[in-house]
């Protein structure tokens, strides 16, 4: 497993903008939306947030997209731990 470095995360968010097709990995789309695995994981399941491309891998459109909407969840709680 690779581990998630701060300027992986970073050429990721880059990619994300520039390309919607590109995948994230889950370290990325952690701090992007500010929600933990489970919690991805959990509402992907329930269809409240976009569902895996891959193990661990997100299409940086679908989560952007996702963050454009204003969902409720979106990155309400970066200043808190859960």
């Amino acid at each position: 497993m690779a581990i998630a470095t701060k300027k992986n995360v970073a050429d990721q968010m880059l990619a994300a903008m520039n390309c919607p097709a590109a995948h994230l990995r889950i370290a990325t789309v952690e701090l992007m939306v500010g929600r933990k695995r489970a919690w991805l994981y959990k509402s992907a399941a329930d269809g409240s947030f976009p569902r895996p491309v891959a193990r661990g891998r997100w299409r940086a459109g679908d989560v952007l997209m996702w963050l454009s909407r204003g969902e409720p969840n979106a990155l309400e709680v970066t200043s808190t731990h859960q």
